[in-house]
């Protein structure tokens, strides 16, 4: 049964704006918006164009000026697929983080001194570009910079938490911020959204560097600063994020520079390694040569996996008295049972890893590793016998020399193995040693992963339990937002109507029909002031009175015109019926015009 319509309506005078009174229990939290002002993009270009000629200097200079931000530092050789963090803001997950060891987010800093591209993918990814000019493909792919033009980051310092003074409200109230996900979510997807559109200007000396376009792939942005051959590979590598023009995703290109392909038949060893999909292992896209960066290089691409770094740069590439005598069990067993779990995986298409070493780690989020670059040796020793049986068995001792290095905060902790089991058995728990001795005693000649997991079965049971539990934590934050499409393309239905020019001088609209209502209706979601005359902003007076029009109850409210002529009493299902009855009419009329 609807709720009755209170008798005491009131309007402020001079005003005919309905006001909803409210009862004196009644106390919630109110939507105040304070948000930065918002410069299109054009009138910055306009304004750029005004500005003389840049000098070298300000060519080069990067878009993204922010002086509260630390300047971005670039990462060492440790680090792949991103930048290291760096000093910054940190933000409190203990809430989360400690309950959930797969917490998929970890804080990390605004970004500076780089090149932001604030576009959709359609500024970027062209399919079929090839039947177009140079020029035209060069528009499309990049948003050029123009000189006294300001890009800045999202602030996501204005998402922020709740005080502590209306943390701690009766459960029959809710805050703003449970209607919409966790800040701290919201914040590292944000992030990641950032770095994933991160690009060079075209017209500064490194972007003109880079090729504008490798194979099918465009928008090229190095992730790793590192120029020195690779202790693994034995050939100088760089790693790219790129953009791939055929389905607009991101990509990363690991290049191994100098390197001639001379058997054709070493692309076979992509196909396999493309059918390894496995959470713990960064997948293996495809492979190519090119000459686009003036040598012979040989290009394999990999999934993007944004603000991730390496187990070197995250524990060993510097000093952390946190890490100094080896890191936390809790995290410990997550490597053991993921990394485990990906080499059995690979073991089982009879693949070797090759790449278990520090710098070959990724971690993609708080907990969460994946083995990363498999394939490329593979590729460099194609036409070089191999023993798979032998490989598989140095990837399980190198597997435990990195369980003896994250316990002893080194990675030189194997010259003093006696010292370093001392060490574990005193600090982690004997599961820990046990794995250990076993994954490194190399008379073992028939081990295999399959033992390494009924080892490690009741650790892997903990794991599969943090999982589901972060699971179900990100699908409460999904359900936040599960509304929101609906809501919005109602808001869209009725911004199309309301305020239309032709509307205005009809005159069967501006005083009776469906439309009027609607623009009433408007008023009264939106327009409500107190007694006082100030503006009410409540926001659960907008979402229930929306949810209830997009569902069409038959709960009556009342209608005041601005002049305070008109007094209506229409019901939510009546006024969904005139958008549903105007918003036919608009394309029909869009129909007849086209």
């Amino acid at each position: 049964m609807p709720a009755p319509l209170p008798r005491d309506l009131r309007t402020r005078p001079g005003s005919a704006l309905p006001i909803k009174p409210r009862p004196a229990s009644r106390s919630g939290p109110k939507l105040s918006v304070a948000s930065a002002p918002f410069t299109p993009l054009s009138a910055l270009a306009q304004a750029a164009a005004d500005l003389s000629s840049p000098t070298p200097s300000q060519a080069s200079a990067t878009l993204a000026r922010v002086a509260d931000v630390p300047e971005f530092v670039p990462s060492g050789a440790g680090a792949l697929f991103g930048p290291q963090q760096i000093d910054g803001p940190v933000y409190d997950q203990s809430a989360y983080s400690d309950d959930y060891g797969y917490a998929f987010y970890d804080p990390q800093p605004a970004y500076n001194g780089m090149h932001m591209v604030q576009g959709g993918i359609e500024s970027m990814a062209i399919a079929g570009s090839e039947q177009m000019s140079d020029k035209a493909q060069l528009d499309n792919f990049f948003m050029h910079h123009h000189v006294g033009s300001s890009f800045e980051p999202l602030q996501h310092h204005l998402y922020n938490s709740t005080l502590p003074h209306v943390a701690n409200i009766p459960p029959n109230q809710k805050q703003v911020h449970c209607l919409f996900i966790e800040d701290h979510l919201r914040v590292h997807l944000q992030s990641r959204n950032e770095a994933i559109q991160q690009a060079l200007d075209p017209t500064s000396a490194e972007g003109a560097r880079l090729p504008a376009r490798v194979d099918a792939y465009h928008t090229l942005f190095p992730l790793d600063e590192s120029r020195a051959p690779s202790k693994i590979f034995g050939y100088p590598t760089s790693v790219y994020k790129a953009v791939r023009s055929t389905d607009g995703r991101t990509y990363v290109l690991r290049r191994i520079e100098g390197f001639r392909l001379t058997n054709e038949a070493s692309m076979s060893c992509i196909e396999v390694w493309r059918r390894v999909r496995h959470a713990g292992c960064v997948s293996v896209v495809g492979a190519f040569t090119t000459k686009a960066f003036g040598d012979s290089s040989l290009v394999i691409v990999y999934d993007y996996h944004p603000l991730s770094t390496t187990l070197m740069a995250k524990y060993f590439a510097r000093a952390d008295p946190q890490t100094a005598n080896g890191i936390n069990e809790r995290v410990l067993w997550s490597f053991i049972c993921q990394i485990a779990s990906a080499i059995k995986m690979i073991h089982a298409h009879n693949l070797a890893v090759r790449v278990v070493e520090p710098s070959k780690i990724l971690i993609t989020g708080k907990n969460r590793f994946r083995i990363n670059c498999c394939s490329v040796l593979d590729m460099l020793t194609f036409d070089t016998p191999t023993n798979v049986q032998a490989m598989q068995q140095d990837d399980l001792f190198n597997f435990g020399k990195l369980i003896v290095a994250l316990t002893s905060g080194s990675l030189y902790a194997l010259h003093n193995m006696q010292k370093c089991m001392d060490h574990m058995g005193r600090s982690y728990s004997p599961d820990v040693r046990t794995l250990a001795v076993y994954l490194l005693n190399r008379t073992l000649t028939n081990r295999n992963i399959d033992d390494v997991i009924k080892l490690i079965a009741p650790r892997m049971l903990q794991e599969i339990n943090g999982a589901f539990q972060q699971n179900d934590f990100l699908e409460d934050q999904l359900s936040r937002e599960l509304e929101n499409s609906r809501l919005v393309r109602l808001l869209c239905k009725l911004g199309f109507i309301n305020e239309r020019p032709e509307y205005e001088l009809d005159p069967t609209c501006a005083e009776t029909g469906d439309i009027y209502l609607l623009k009433l209706f408007r008023d009264y979601v939106f327009h409500q002031v107190d007694e006082g005359g100030a503006p009410i902003l409540d926001l659960a007076h907008v979402l229930q009175s929306l949810n209830k029009l997009d569902v069409g109850v038959n709960e009556k409210i009342m209608l005041s015109s601005r002049d305070e002529q008109s007094c209506l009493i229409v019901s939510y299902r009546e006024l969904k019926q005139c958008i549903e009855t105007v918003f036919n009419d608009l394309m029909n009329r869009r129909g007849r015009i086209a």
